[in-house]
């Protein structure tokens, strides 16, 4: 770990799940920054701010639980969770409109599960490792070195991460314990969270500034304008998969 506890090296993992889950959706990261310290009652020693992704935050969301569960050899970690609710807070108020607290909880485990399929494949988590790595060295970490650090990522397209987010199937990427009658009810309550969901992916997120910014961080014109259009065409008609 090149001199830092594993407990270190975990939430600089958790800031660099955040980072890679967001690259591989095609978002631009801003600003990246783990300072480190100790962290006591649940407050926050980083953060990743990226561009947004309207219901796609989610996915972001729950990536730095996932990493960090990975970095420290666990498969559920009350105080990870814990320190986390900077995370899933968001989360909750996003699918509010949509899921009561059962299914919330059923579909938050369907999106962990499905983010650790990505984030836990050998060459990914390279990515993710190194990100930290340099997180760990110098904070925060500029646009231009975030994007540097994430280029080799694979890019999904977004209408093929939606398909994975509508999908009721439960694939247990993460090896979690889960009894055959739990799996049976977790896979009922996901086959109706998922369709209550599904309207969340018609709503558009701003793109209010998003050029300016990416200018500012020494992107040209026609580049920021290239990394608006391919965010924003999905979303005047979101191809929802029956």
């Amino acid at each position: 770990m090149n001199g830092f506890s594993k407990e270190v090296f975990s939430g600089a993992c958790h800031e660099a799940g955040h980072a890679i889950a967001a690259c591989h959706l095609g978002l631009v990261i801003r600003e990246a920054s783990f300072t480190g310290a100790e962290v006591r009652g649940g407050a926050s020693c980083g953060y990743v701010d990226s561009t947004p992704g309207g219901v796609f935050d989610a996915y972001v969301a729950v990536a730095g639980c996932v990493a960090q569960l990975r970095a420290v050899g666990q498969k559920e970690s009350f105080f990870i969770f814990f320190q986390a609710q900077a995370d899933y807070n968001p989360l909750r108020e996003l699918f509010a409109p949509y899921l009561d607290k059962a299914h919330f909880e059923a579909y938050r485990r369907k999106l962990e599960d499905d983010v650790a399929g990505f984030l836990y494949q050998r060459g990914v988590w390279e990515y993710v490792s190194r990100f930290a790595k340099e997180l760990l060295l110098g904070s925060p970490l500029p646009c231009g070195d975030c994007m540097r650090l994430t280029d080799e990522v694979p890019r999904a397209k977004l209408v093929e991460i939606q398909q994975i987010m509508l999908s009721p199937t439960f694939h247990n990427h993460m090896g979690r314990r889960v009894g055959h009658a739990k799996r049976l009810e977790l896979e009922r309550m996901l086959r109706e969270a998922v369709e209550a969901v599904r309207p969340a992916f018609g709503k558009a997120p701003s793109f209010d500034g998003f050029e300016r910014a990416l200018m500012e961080e020494g992107y040209s014109e026609d580049e920021a304008e290239k990394l608006r259009l391919e965010l924003s065409s999905f979303w005047p008609q979101p191809d929802l998969p029956g």
